[in-house]
């Protein structure tokens, strides 16, 4: 989940992104995950939902084309954004297993919802704390929305903090608000198959049919100046959008 071992694990990226783009050509991550051999007790949490928006707006900012997130035999592949529990069913009836939109997909979805229809995505912190921040500006060079990600681990026990992000020069609008949606669990460590379901601005998924579930919820937040201030707890990603 750490935002700085993200930004150093994607940088090393860099020299070839580089390379491909000046003979024109895509670069591209072909096979890619949150961890080897399946992900076994990491790759289905909560904290591996963030863990893809950050990735994947950190890899976009470097100049990653495309990437293809590995998935694996169903059943026995924690990384996968859909699987079932199969333990105790026959290989003839694979039908009446339970069957899961595991958390990742959430993270998978945010950064669907972040990237539509833009052009460019910025980076706006250094990333050498737990704070991130991506601009994204449409294919006119408008600025859409940001993303506000508070990588700071929590476990669910304790008091859970929260960091504050002030945004300046922002665009003015005739509503003089922001509208943001909430990426949240109670935990890192929250599993769908556990129970454990988060929600993307009240959202959520059925776990056969991957439909959207829930009423949506939206955080108006005033622009002042261009300026707007937004809270973002540990563990925890806001999509804000300029309307």
């Amino acid at each position: 989940m750490s935002h700085t071992s993200v930004t150093g694990s994607v940088a090393r990226f860099q020299a070839e992104a580089n390379v491909a783009h000046s003979v024109g050509k895509p670069f591209l991550l072909s096979e890619t995950n949150s961890a080897t051999c399946g992900g076994g007790g990491i790759s289905s949490t909560f904290g591996a939902a963030l863990w893809i928006v950050d990735y994947v707006l950190r890899s976009m900012v470097l100049g990653v084309d495309r990437m293809n997130f590995h998935q694996g035999t169903v059943g026995n592949s924690p990384y996968s954004w859909w699987g079932a529990d199969i333990t105790g069913v026959a290989l003839g009836d694979l039908a009446s297993a339970k069957r899961y939109t595991y958390a990742p997909f959430y993270g998978a979805y945010f950064a669907s919802a972040a990237l539509a229809n833009a052009g460019t995505v910025a980076m706006l912190d250094a990333g050498n704390t737990a704070m991130a921040a991506y601009a994204i500006y449409g294919k006119d060079g408008r600025l859409m929305r940001a993303v506000l990600y508070n990588s700071v681990y929590f476990n669910g026990t304790g008091t859970r903090g929260s960091a504050e992000y002030t945004l300046t020069g922002l665009p003015a609008n005739s509503l003089g608000l922001a509208v943001a949606r909430r990426l949240t669990s109670a935990a890192a460590t929250d599993k769908v198959e556990m129970g454990q379901v988060p929600n993307f601005g009240g959202v959520q998924f059925d776990n056969l049919s991957c439909a959207k579930m829930g009423t949506a919820m939206h955080e108006a937040v005033n622009v002042v100046s261009g300026s707007a201030t937004f809270s973002v707890r540990d563990s925890e990603a806001l999509l804000v959008e300029f309307v």
